[in-house]
């Protein structure tokens, strides 16, 4: 390898590229790429300096510890600083002004120092809360107060003094007059747009427990509702920002005061417009504070109103709660029904309670269910699984039916078999799912049954959860047409499940209550005493409708005529029970009346059955008494057979006591009609 002997540096270029060449008088060598060029060597001399300055090669460090310093008290504003003494480091333009302050005695005085100092309070917030906690101090009264606060060149927003003058309002009990002027200066604050959001929250949290102190306890939470009107009233109508601009924070916080108060139509009222008055956006950020206002309004409305009875057979709506639903996005209508569920079940299970309150949640669901149908709910079945997963038993019917109302046949069929079909769903579900497909929609209840029977399930249970959901559904009429059906497809229903039904019916609606009676050939009289009853006491029945069934019931139990006694001993005390319902039968006139509770015992004769003192009872007040006190006149043949059957049933000394009433009783009735008679004449 050639090398020059001085080779070009890296500036030359002119060497590298070739237009220019190296000095003359350099000579050029081969070396071998192995050897190494020669560097120069240094010798060790002892006159060569060291490498390091003096000044660091001297330097020594030194080994003593500077005192600590005393820490300063962190101020964290304007609020903490003013609450502290003087010692701390306050500015020394603000101790001055304080103390300036300090020794004047009214609002003209503060008014003279501000002037002389030539400060703006309107950008000094921290000397505006001096000015305002010194009369705070003085005890001025609330006019002077609001003198300061109406005074923009006085007050300053960011010094927060309204909300001083709540806090100490708060701490004794105020009059009414004071009570009166303190709501006017919070409203007329509001109204001028000077309150900013903290401070609004801050009255939102104070103000109402300030207005409050003023009574009795019995009267302190209406106040509190009061002093949240006043806030609300004063936010309404400030002409610089509306509700909508306030933050998420201080309309969810409103809610949150709204739902711990007594509810009422005021508390309602507000919560209503704090809803519609906020935009989507607000909306769906103050989940949790919707939810909380919506569980306080259905306490309050079970508190207030008169809730239907557990055996209701619609479920009540709460008013104007589904108006309010309807006002929500789809999407948070959904998230909020779920939600305030969730908080009822959940405040059930802090309370301990092992059933779910039905007076408490038929309306809330039956709302819910009323809500879901004008949004286009993807999970609409989202509340009441909150509902299902907390309950040991899945057999709450009322519940169910609050949701289920107004739901179509089939799927109601569907959620029986989804909830109360305790093995193997989903094959039994498919085979209903083609029965109805099938068959009419009038045979849905019944196609339940018909699917159990293919999957080779028992039928009696699912059938008993089914009849008792239709009765809170308010179907009576499904409960006799899917009996019908289940009779003429062979299935088998027990006369106990047909008679707890018929005893329900019995109250409501008897003409519905004999058809399904009529439905089964195994049901007794003396197991539907409530039918009778109703039957006899029913004014648009027909009377001898009883005695027809008596007949038919002796035709299917193939009964004949013997010596003996044919009836059982539950036959013979329906009968006699019977006969003292006719007599007492208000809608009868005294001789049908009579003549009904005669059949009876004509009826126990017939069959030679053993009479009791009931029949003698029937017989004496139907035909001696109710007639006597309707003005009517008792024969001696009527008077003397009555009397035969006491004495023969009661004894000898009850027949004469009855006879002797009977006498003064009747004499007494013929002389004051014939006295009525001559009047008239």
């Amino acid at each position: 390898m050639a090398v020059a002997g001085d080779a070009p540096s890296m500036g030359d270029f002119g060497a590298i590229l070739g237009f220019g060449g190296p000095p003359r008088d350099v000579e050029w060598k081969w070396r071998a790429p192995s050897i190494p060029p020669p560097f120069p060597q240094v010798q060790p001399s002892d006159n060569v300096p060291p490498a390091l300055p003096s000044w660091l090669t001297d330097y020594v460090p030194t080994t003593d510890v500077p005192p600590s310093l005393p820490l300063e008290n962190t101020i964290r504003g304007l609020d903490s600083a003013l609450r502290k003494a003087k010692g701390l480091h306050l500015p020394k333009p603000l101790l001055d002004f304080q103390a300036r302050v300090s020794r004047t005695t009214d609002l003209d005085g503060i008014r003279s120092i501000i002037a002389e100092t030539g400060l703006d309070l309107r950008r000094r917030p921290e000397y505006s809360r001096v000015c305002f906690d010194h009369l705070l101090e003085q005890g001025k009264s609330l006019d002077v107060l609001a003198d300061f606060l109406s005074d923009a060149g006085l007050n300053n927003a960011e010094a927060h003094n309204l909300k001083n003058l709540i806090v100490r309002s708060g701490r004794h009990d105020l009059t009414s007059v004071e009570m009166e002027s303190l709501s006017k200066i919070v409203k007329q604050a509001l109204i001028r747009g000077t309150v900013c959001d903290p401070e609004i929250r801050a009255l939102l949290k104070y103000f109402p427990a300030a207005v409050g102190g003023v009574v009795g306890p019995e009267q302190t939470q209406h106040l509190k509702t009061y002093g949240l009107q006043v806030v609300w009233e004063g936010l309404k109508s400030c002409p610089v920002l509306a509700p909508s601009d306030l933050e998420v924070d201080t309309l969810e916080l409103f809610l949150f005061q709204l739902s711990q108060q007594p509810f009422s139509d005021m508390v309602r009222t507000i919560g209503i417009e704090i809803i519609t008055s906020a935009s989507n956006t607000q909306l769906q950020m103050m989940g949790d504070g919707l939810s909380s206002f919506i569980v306080s309004w259905v306490h309050g409305w079970r508190d207030q109103e008169a809730v239907a009875k557990d055996d209701a057979p619609t479920p009540v709506l709460i008013p104007h709660l589904h108006e309010m639903l309807t006002l929500l996005p789809d999407g948070l209508a959904q998230s909020t029904c779920t939600a305030t569920t969730e908080k009822l079940v959940e405040q059930m299970r802090n309370a301990g309670w092992t059933k779910l309150p039905r007076r408490l949640l038929c309306p809330w669901m039956a709302t819910v269910k009323r809500s879901m149908s004008t949004h286009a709910l993807q999970k609409p079945e989202d509340p009441w699984k909150v509902i299902e997963n907390f309950l040991p038993q899945h057999r709450q019917y009322q519940l169910a039916a609050a949701y289920l109302h107004e739901t179509f046949d089939v799927e109601i069929g569907e959620f029986i078999i989804r909830h109360w079909v305790p093995e193997d769903k989903a094959s039994v579900a498919k085979v209903f799912r083609t029965l109805c497909e099938e068959s009419d929609e009038d045979k849905a209840f019944a196609n339940i049954a018909l699917s159990l029977r293919e999957c080779g399930k028992p039928t009696e249970e699912v059938m008993r959860d089914t009849f008792r959901l239709l009765r809170f559904l308010g179907r009576p009429e499904a409960i006799v047409r899917t009996t019908r059906c289940l009779v003429k497809d062979g299935i088998t229903i027990t006369p106990r499940l047909l008679a707890i039904e018929i005893q329900h019916l019995s109250n409501t609606s008897p003409a519905l209550a004999l058809q399904l009676f009529l439905c089964h050939s195994g049901l007794r009289l003396e197991g539907c005493k409530e039918l009778v009853f109703s039957l006899i006491n029913d004014p648009g029945s027909n009377t001898p409708t009883t005695f027809r069934l008596l007949r038919r019931q002796e035709m299917l139990t193939k009964k004949a005529k013997t010596a003996s006694s044919c009836l059982s001993v539950s036959e013979i005390a329906l009968v006699h029970e019977m006969a003292l319902a006719f007599a007492y039968a208000p809608h009868l006139t005294p001789r049908m009346a009579l003549r009904q509770s005669s059949k009876c015992y004509w009826y126990l004769q017939r069959h030679r059955a053993p009479i009791g003192c009931d029949i003698s009872q029937a017989l004496t007040h139907a035909g001696i008494t109710r007639a006597l006190k309707s003005g009517y006149k008792v024969g001696w043949e009527k008077i003397n057979f009555i009397l035969d059957l006491v004495r023969e049933l009661e004894g000898d000394e009850v027949a004469d006591e009855l006879d002797q009433a009977v006498y003064h009783w009747r004499g007494r009735a013929i002389s004051e009609s014939m006295e009525e008679r001559r009047r008239y004449r």
